[in-house]
């Protein structure tokens, strides 16, 4: 019989076809979670004997999350910083397996204001319609009247510095914006 080598193999699976008890988790290593924002991380156990159970470790402060069963939630109140959760699963036999994944906590991005110019010959909205997070990409949404065309579209910052538009999109300055859009014959 020929050794498989590592393309062939199946974390978990010993080449007999035997399945071994592991658990793994949701999410992947570095995942973020904005504060005042809430998250679970969920466990998943297999190919042991049920019913299973989870054990949580983590270096987050008491009452920065919850951790019960197979679910561990990051909480909306949980401090900045750079964590790890770690499940611990047990099956009914006893097997163990644990997996880890390390994710941080990020403040929530600034928004800013969009204000529309009342448009003459047309509808003007954006998306999102009347604020956006700094460096997020925000869409104008320009319905001409019958007989009219869209012109331009210029958005200004607050300090009247023009914004570039690529087609109908902008990327949100770190300032509240005017939007304005022309619509010609």
């Amino acid at each position: 019989q020929d050794p498989a080598g590592t393309a062939d193999m199946t974390p978990g699976v010993h080449p007999e076809g035997a399945a071994e008890f592991n658990v793994s988790l949701n999410k992947s290593n570095g995942f973020t979670v904005e504060q005042g924002t809430q998250d679970a991380i969920t466990a998943t156990a297999q190919n042991g004997a049920t019913p299973y159970s989870y054990d949580w470790d983590t270096d987050m402060a008491e009452g920065d999350y919850s951790a019960s069963g197979d679910t561990f939630t990051i909480l909306s109140s949980a401090a900045l910083g750079d964590y790890y959760a770690t499940v611990t699963a047990t099956d009914d036999e006893s097997a163990t397996d644990d997996a880890t994944v390390n994710f941080s906590v990020i403040a929530p991005p600034d928004y800013y204001a969009i204000t529309i110019t009342p448009p003459v010959n047309g509808s003007v909205t954006t998306t999102p319609e009347s604020e956006a997070a700094e460096a997020s990409t925000v869409t104008v949404n320009a319905t001409a009247n019958s007989g009219y065309a869209v012109g331009t579209i210029t958005v200004t910052a607050a300090d009247s510095s023009n914004v570039p538009v690529s087609g109908n999109t902008f990327t949100m300055p770190s300032q509240d914006v005017t939007v304005t859009v022309t619509f010609v014959e």
